[in-house]
């Protein structure tokens, strides 16, 4: 059980020592995250509505999230990929948790899903971001990203919506863009002819 902390650490540690390290630590680190975004890769069907409805194969999850990742698109700033609980990058997120105690988390088993829409908490599921509300609309041209979280598995799926439907970019390719510091790729997937 103690998976879910030791992902998170890891995936903390690995931020954090792509910031602070060496540039040949730090691309040790990010060849980690790679990996750990690459082997958790998986389809996912958005189906364009209001709101917003995501399937998948059925996956062992303790959080799913949608991730405010718009200021990838329109800055050079740090992206933080899983931001630290109440961070405002985060749109909406349920957890097998009321909160995201690590301890609670760890300690739960995973929940298996296939499917969610957007602001509606699956059964087993409790919301934890946005405290004490129901999420915002999604905003038309706004980049976001869908992480499921579980052992052993970070799967991130970005994505925006504008008039002529749903785009979405592979977790991979997002997160090898941002990392190498490729961020065109970004650019001409949110600004597409």
């Amino acid at each position: 059980m103690r998976r879910f902390l030791s992902l998170g650490l890891a995936f903390v540690a690995v931020l954090a020592l792509v910031a602070l390290l060496p540039r040949g630590c730090q691309r040790a680190r990010e060849r980690v995250m790679l990996a750990l975004i690459h082997d958790s890769e998986r389809p996912v069907d958005i189906a364009d509505g209001d709101p917003v409805a995501f399937r998948f194969r059925p996956t062992p999850v303790r959080v799913l999230a949608l991730i405010d990742l718009h200021s990838a698109a329109s800055t050079t700033e740090r992206v933080s990929f899983l931001p630290p609980p109440g961070s405002d990058r985060y749109a909406w997120a349920v957890a097998v948790c009321p909160t995201w105690s690590s301890r609670c988390l760890d300690a739960t088993p995973t929940l298996s899903l296939a499917e969610v829409t957007y602001g509606e908490v699956p059964e087993g599921l409790q919301q934890i971001e946005p405290v004490g509300g129901p999420p915002a609309s999604l905003q038309e041209g706004h980049l976001y990203g869908l992480a499921l979280i579980g052992e052993k598995l970070f799967a991130l799926t970005v994505f925006y919506r504008d008039g002529d439907g749903i785009h979405v970019m592979e977790g991979r390719r997002f997160a090898e863009s941002v990392i190498r510091g490729e961020r065109r790729a970004v650019h001409r997937f949110v600004r597409r002819p």
